[in-house]
């Protein structure tokens, strides 16, 4: 079976660049947040960070690259959803989120500014209780870095075998749909 990734080596795009297990203090036009470069396991962690932040939640699947019929843009959940809710949506979908570049997901909390993105880099954005989130990135192994730069070149990976998920991941939940935003893309 060959393997599957998100995130190819720009030098050797046959092979899956791992991010270091880093986290950094990040400035996003005056906000400050969290950027997390995870080796592996992405789900798990956004299931314990998402324990930091206040339900109910807003899900926001940006699909920049669709290999199916569905439409590349922004699908904007219509409810909102427990976490208990979302953590079995993105369990169901793990597999997907993690090893394909067509998509990115955001978890916003309705009632706080509390965000998680989860790009197309397998970049972690966390915005919202800093310091909670901090212990969680600790307790998992993280370590603190100055900066965290994506490899240049490297390559994205948009796999037939998770076709049927970007269907599925569009069935589960009622989503209106408004166009990419420049970043999205990026």
């Amino acid at each position: 079976m060959k393997e599957l990734f998100k995130l190819g080596n720009g030098k050797e795009p046959h092979l899956p660049h791992m991010h270091p297990n880093v986290w950094a203090k990040d400035n996003a036009k005056g906000v400050l947040r969290l950027k997390v470069a995870a080796a592996t396991q992405h789900v798990a962690l956004l299931t314990l960070l998402l324990e930091k932040m206040n339900p109910p939640f807003l899900l926001l699947y940006v699909l920049v690259v669709p290999r199916t019929e569905n439409e590349a843009g922004r699908y904007q959940s219509v409810s909102t959803y427990s976490t208990d809710e979302v953590v079995e949506y993105l369990e169901m979908h793990r597999e997907a989120l993690e090893q394909d570049a067509r998509h990115s997901i955001w978890i916003k909390s309705v009632d706080a500014k509390d965000l998680i993105i989860y790009d197309r880099h397998q970049i972690i954005y966390l915005y919202g209780p800093l310091s909670a989130f901090e212990q969680v990135l600790l307790a998992s192994g993280l370590h603190q870095t100055s900066e965290i730069v994506l490899p240049d070149p490297h390559s994205h990976h948009y796999w037939k075998e998770f076709d049927e998920d970007e269907r599925g991941i569009l069935s589960n939940c009622e989503w209106v749909l408004s166009p990419l935003q420049p970043a999205d893309e990026e």
